[in-house]
């Protein structure tokens, strides 16, 4: 990107390198400012990201998701797909002498993340503590992929 800007700053005197400059410009504030508004998330709430640790008997997933419920986390397994998804709401009050605001944002996310073929969901376990979710999925060989759609409760 820097050398990218060094080139832009040699030729300002040409419209059309002009332009392409200020179309990558608003390319990247539309992707850093307005990505997540865009999704329904409220600002500063990210996609969250998820950490897979394999265990010897078992996988372990991972997701900071801060600010809220284990009623707001949905977790569900249909064939090799597991899917989380939340949904967090917030509200904003300002109060003054002459005014008063009230702003009500609600944002959600969707992942879905394809196991492992040795991956059982039957006795899955998932708990959220202090903004972390935990997710705990036992290891099987020979596991058969079906079934329909199992929810994991979330404690």
């Amino acid at each position: 990107q820097l050398a990218q800007r060094q080139t832009d700053a040699v030729d300002m005197t040409d419209p059309l390198r002009q332009m392409q400059m200020i179309q990558r410009q608003m390319n990247q504030m539309f992707d850093d400012s307005f990505y997540s508004r865009l999704n329904g998330m409220p600002a500063g709430f990210a996609m969250p990201e998820a950490d897979l640790k394999t265990e010897a008997n078992r996988y372990v997933i991972r997701m900071e998701l801060p600010d809220m419920t284990k009623d707001s986390i949905s977790i569900e397994a249909k064939d090799r797909a597991l899917t989380i998804s939340g949904k967090q709401s917030a509200l904003t009050k300002k109060k003054g002498d002459s005014f008063y605001h009230e702003e009500q944002s609600v944002g959600q996310f969707v992942k879905t993340m394809i196991l492992p073929d040795d991956a059982s969901v039957d006795n899955a376990q998932a708990r959220y503590d202090k903004g972390v979710l935990e997710i705990k999925i036992g290891r099987q060989a020979g596991v058969k992929v079906g079934g329909g759609t199992k929810k994991i409760t979330v404690n």
